[in-house]
């Protein structure tokens, strides 16, 4: 990945069971809220990115939080 790449990335949780449409509208409110309480420039930077979204998923909560770990390490 080139090392100036902003990208959204919203992570979904297997374990919880939610149904296609329940995770569909979390991560329609998870958009919005991470766009909400990004900074300006981080906002800008993302926009010059087009804007890119992509959605993981974790098998559970331990998983998620070595991913949360390791994007605050780089």
């Amino acid at each position: 990945m080139q090392k100036n790449m902003y990208k959204l990335a919203i992570i979904v949780r297997k374990d919880l069971n939610m149904s296609n449409w329940k995770i569909a509208a979390q991560t329609a409110h998870s958009v919005l809220l991470s766009y909400k309480k990004a900074n300006f420039h981080n906002i800008k930077k993302w926009q010059l990115c087009y804007e890119q979204i992509i959605i993981l998923q974790v098998i559970n909560k331990i998983e998620l939080l070595k991913l949360h770990k390791n994007a605050i390490d780089e």
